[in-house]
């Protein structure tokens, strides 16, 4: 009978890879005993313990979407003051479509965690794994790829190319996609135009940033954000620079077109409002997590749109 090769081998690890792809959410797979040829499997590789459960961790890991390690970010000082720490040890997982909200006050860190789990900066310590992708194993052009492909960013600041008009900024990460997804002109015009309408924004395709109040800025901001279809969304302080009433119809908006496309969305602020929608709440203060609330979301952000 043939033997299974211990863990850690090159062969081990290529059969612990074939079992998670055989046995993952995404192939269909439910339940072990549901599988027709799965004590055959073992009982042909006389399947070690530790094997078998080593399997069952890779797929438990493959459900999660942002996986970070023991962050940590410092930055020089002076020789009076020594480094300056902005991240401590942080460990953090979030999994496939979750909402998640990081609160805390200014100060805390809470952009800089933002920024290390974008691949925007490297830590100085710890990793970040997105989607099953080791951003420390990429290059500056490796991690640009993977965000122009897979993540979404919603900005403080709106960050809006003022030169160009709301359509064509809903353009721009469409035309960054790689060549195996990248839409034709036609194709890529009407995504645009199909999310600018989404947000309310059909009669203002054609009018520059200027032309626009901060709330219309931040409904483009939300449409490009999700024009490359994007696995994760991103956003900082979506709603910080809007009023009351203005901040709460872009949070509906956010929130009702995370839901439509299923995306994993992770928002940073100061906003308690904010957080109640979330599924969890981590509360990040002086660069440590001191705690994480599973939120009992609001029925509004439960139901699915229509």
């Amino acid at each position: 009978m043939h033997r299974a090769r211990p863990r850690g081998t090159v062969q081990g690890r290529e059969r612990d890879t074939h079992l998670a792809r055989e046995f993952s959410p995404e192939s269909g797979f439910d339940n072990f005993s549901d599988y027709p040829g799965y004590f055959d499997y073992f009982d042909y590789f006389d399947y070690s313990l530790d094997s078998f459960f080593g399997s069952c961790f890779n797929l438990f890991v493959t459900s999660r979407m942002i996986v970070a390690r023991n962050l940590t970010q410092r930055y020089p000082g002076t020789l009076e003051r020594g480094p300056l720490t902005v991240l401590s040890g942080v460990d953090l997982h979030i999994e496939r479509a979750e909402v998640v909200v990081v609160l805390g006050p200014s100060g805390s860190g809470k952009t800089t965690l933002l920024g290390l789990l974008a691949g925007l900066d490297r830590p100085t310590e710890g990793g970040v794994t997105l989607d099953g992708v080791e951003l420390s194993q990429l290059d500056e052009n490796g991690r640009a790829s993977l965000r122009a492909e897979s993540l979404g960013f919603v900005f403080q600041n709106f960050q809006l190319i003022p030169t160009l008009t709301a359509l064509e900024n809903v353009l721009v990460p469409l035309e960054l996609l790689p060549k195996g997804r990248r839409l034709d002109s036609a194709a890529a015009q009407r995504r645009a135009t199909e999310l600018l309408s989404r947000v309310g924004l059909e009669s203002r395709t054609g009018h520059y940033p200027a032309e626009l109040s901060g709330g219309e800025q931040q409904r483009v901001g939300i449409a490009r954000a999700f024009a490359n279809e994007p696995k994760i969304l991103f956003a900082d302080e979506p709603t910080g620079n809007l009023d009351r009433e203005t901040g709460h119809e872009v949070a509906d908006l956010l929130f009702a077109l995370n839901r439509e496309r299923d995306t994993t969305l992770v928002i940073v602020s100061h906003d308690l409002e904010l957080s109640q929608r979330a599924g969890r709440t981590v509360h990040l203060n002086a660069g440590r997590i001191e705690r994480i609330e599973q939120v009992e979301r609001t029925e509004r952000d439960k139901q699915p749109s229509t």
